[in-house]
Parts: structure tokens; C-alpha cells; sequence
């Protein structure tokens, strides 16, 4: 039985694939296309669409490590003698709002910054600040999305330690969404 219908379906595909069409023009200019003759239609010849074979998808790559931003001494990454270096304030994708005095970056640093090295932060990979300590305000933060990174890098410049990037978005008020107005408290 399964032979029979095997058969006909493979003697029936013919029928089935569209090598001939029929372009008819109707009096009002209008222009149809069907598979099915009619008077006056023209036969148009069907190439057979050019066909390619699926690729492998490529495998994915590993999701970031949700165990926090610290690289791991047993991972075998150089922590420079930090045991924890990271950026705090902002967080990863947190939308921060313009402020005209800049926007405030804090890391968080354990144990504390040897003597003679130094943090060095990046926006966008440009350098824009550096210094000794562990808050810093950046100012002139366009809209839009930003990555910030910081690095620990000792006397001779060579970073030593490297915080994992933050991905952060800057919104600026406009007329449309100004800031909210608070009044100010009446109570004697």
C-alpha cells in the first residue's frame, strides 16, 4: 500500500510544480498573473527559482558569567594582588539621567589602591579620567548608549587589572520631558 501511494505522489509532482503561467491584460490596463488559462492570457514560461543548501548555524556564544564582574584568580586571570575590582556605579545597562554637574562613577577596589598605582577610565575607549581614588564625575556625556571600562595600571603604566566594561545609556531632558518640579513644602 505504502508503495502505491509513494508512486502516485511521485507521478503526480508534475502536476504540481508551476512551470507555466498566464499573464492577461484586462481592458481597464490592469495586469493579472495566474496559473489557470483564460482567454486572451499570454503563456509565460516559470523559471525554476535558484535553490541553496542551509548552512550549520554557527555555535553561540557563551552567555556572560552571571556570578559578577570579578575575573577569578582559579580562572587563571591576573588580578594585579586585587582581589576585587569593579565598577559600581553605573550598572550595567542603567539609564542615567543628564546632569549639568556630570555623572558620578564609583568603583569599588579591594584592598585599597597600592601606592603609585593608578585608575584609568575609558568612554567609549577614549581615556577621561585618571587618578588615585575610587569616585570619579565625568562631564559632557552625549545621549545614547555608552561602555565605560576601567583599569588598575602601576608605576611603568601597565595595566595590571582590568574591571569588566559597563554598557550604560545617557538621556538627556528635552522640552517634551522636563524634569518634575516639586514644590516646596508648606508645613509651618
Amino acid at each position: 500500500m505504502t508503495r502505491i501511494l509513494f508512486l502516485a505522489l511521485l507521478l503526480a509532482a508534475p502536476l504540481f510544480a508551476a512551470e507555466t503561467g498566464y499573464r492577461i491584460v484586462h481592458p481597464d490596463g490592469t495586469v493579472e498573473f495566474s496559473d489557470q488559462p483564460a482567454k486572451g492570457a499570454e503563456e509565460i514560461r516559470i523559471e525554476e527559482l535558484p535553490t541553496f543548501p542551509a548552512q550549520r548555524p554557527r555555535p553561540a556564544a557563551a552567555p556572560p558569567s552571571t556570578s559578577g564582574r570579578e575575573p577569578s584568580a582559579e580562572a587563571g586571570l591576573h588580578t594585579g594582588g586585587y582581589d576585587t575590582f569593579a565598577i559600581a556605579s553605573p550598572q550595567e545597562q542603567e539609564t542615567v539621567f543628564f546632569n549639568e554637574e556630570g555623572m558620578s562613577v564609583s568603583l569599588h577596589i579591594a584592598p585599597s589602591l597600592a601606592e603609585g598605582h593608578e585608575v584609568v577610565l575609558r568612554l567609549d575607549g577614549v581615556k577621561v579620567a585618571s587618578g588615585a581614588g575610587t569616585a570619579f564625575t565625568l562631564k559632557n556625556i552625549y545621549r545614547g548608549p555608552h561602555t565605560l571600562s576601567a583599569t588598575i595600571s602601576n608605576e611603568q603604566g601597565e595595566v595590571i587589572r582590568e574591571a569588566e566594561p559597563v554598557t550604560f545609556f545617557m538621556r538627556q531632558r528635552s522640552i517634551l520631558s522636563p524634569p518634575l518640579q516639586i514644590p516646596p513644602s508648606s508645613t509651618p
